[in-house]
């Protein structure tokens, strides 16, 4: 037992607090949509951004296209797209937030009641990233990242096809995917990153999704949310142990021997 309580008194552990060591430098978040009834007939894109420097702060863009066409045939084809990122950092940049909403529709009233071959979708890409936060680490760390991405249950009917997702970079690099053009979901993503004092990191969502290239009938409405929390964490260097505990430790080993050695000397007793 005494053997066990020395080496419980100067195992070296690593261990995370709360508290962070870095320097919050830059932070953004953009969006941008496009709907369109045929990108000859007719189109419309808008597009917002934010971002800080120095200090964090808080950040929400929001957007939102509509996309016209009358066909004398076919009848009036809608196409209307909106979305929204909300993007949050601590009061010291070591932890925060990033929802996003993301919701379609398309629509068609009057005409002979076929589809409309011009009624074609909309699309959420082209501007990336659409959340980024740069820092410095001014001591060895983790970054925890959990996220996830599903659809919309406040969209009655949801059709997931276009649902394809984000991914998460580290320096320009994808580090979790959450990429699936089925549209299935939920998709996770969690994952822990060692940070290395002195060093510059870039973390950065990147947007898939489009939802373009089919004919969508006379109704259809769809949705995603992105739901994303992330922490930094100091990790606190393994302690060394002193020139007293090193003795002491020594002397655990000496005695771990000799209780080693009684009960190799014992002699076995036989039994009938």
């Amino acid at each position: 037992m005494r053997f066990h309580l020395v080496f419980a008194a100067v195992a070296a552990v690593s261990l995370a607090s709360s508290a962070s060591a870095l320097t919050p430098l830059s932070g953004s978040t953009q969006i941008k949509n496009q709907a369109f009834v045929n990108f000859l007939a007719a189109t419309e894109t808008q597009t917002q951004a934010a971002s800080w420097t120095d200090t964090p702060r808080n950040l929400l863009v929001a957007v939102g296209s509509q996309a016209n066409y009358r066909n004398d045939e076919v009848g009036f084809s809608l196409a209307r797209v909106t979305g929204v990122n909300d993007a949050r950092w601590g009061a010291n940049g070591s932890s925060g937030a990033v929802n996003l909403i993301w919701r379609w529709g398309f629509s068609q009233s009057g005409g002979d009641g076929s589809p409309d071959p011009m009624l074609k979708g909309a699309s959420f890409t082209g501007l990336n990233p659409i959340w980024s936060y740069t820092f410095r680490a001014d001591g060895d760390g983790l970054f925890r990242w959990e996220g996830q991405v599903r659809p919309d249950p406040e969209v009655r009917a949801n059709n997931t096809f276009g649902l394809s997702g984000w991914n998460l970079q580290l320096n320009g690099v994808t580090v979790i995917d959450l990429f699936d053009v089925s549209g299935a979901g939920p998709r996770l993503g969690d994952r822990d990153f060692a940070l290395v004092a002195g060093e510059t990191y870039t973390f950065s969502l990147i947007n898939r999704s489009n939802i373009a290239g089919t004919n969508f009938g006379q109704d259809y409405r769809g949705g995603m949310l992105g739901e994303f929390n992330w922490d930094i964490v100091e990790v606190s260097p393994a302690p060394v142990p002193e020139p007293g505990t090193w003795a002491l430790m020594i002397a655990g080993f000496g005695l771990a021997g000799a209780a080693l050695r009684r009960r190799r000397a014992v002699p076995g007793v036989k039994t009938r």
